[in-house]
């Protein structure tokens, strides 16, 4: 419906943090195998849920670099890899708490 609400639930922007993985499945099942609970709390929105944004990420934690934070996409310097998803975004891009090195961190992307 046009005027329905909608709800955004995402996990694993960064890569190491693996318990927000686990909480979102956890409330995927919560809705799907308690739905008659919840139905009129649920009633007229509409979920979008993403349990793991950063699978490269994530992946390359659980088998390389458990305290890896960035995705693995290639940088333009050709050196580092990985963008910091939580920080390239286009509100107040590239502000306090990023940092425009690619080799860092917190690196916001191009």
């Amino acid at each position: 419906e046009p005027n329905s609400k909608a709800v955004w639930i995402d996990g694993g922007t960064h890569a190491r943090e693996w318990i927000s993985p686990a909480s979102v499945t956890y409330i995927i099942n919560q809705l799907v195998e308690n739905r008659d609970n919840y139905l009129d709390e649920v009633k007229g929105i509409d979920f979008h849920i993403l349990p793991v944004l950063n699978p490269d990420g994530y992946e390359y934690s659980h088998t390389a670099d458990r305290l890896w934070r960035k995705n693995r996409g290639r940088n333009y310097n050709g050196v580092c890899v990985g963008t910091d998803l939580n920080r390239n975004w286009g509100y107040k891009w590239g502000g306090a708490g990023s940092s425009k090195v690619p080799c860092k961190e917190i690196y916001a992307g191009a």
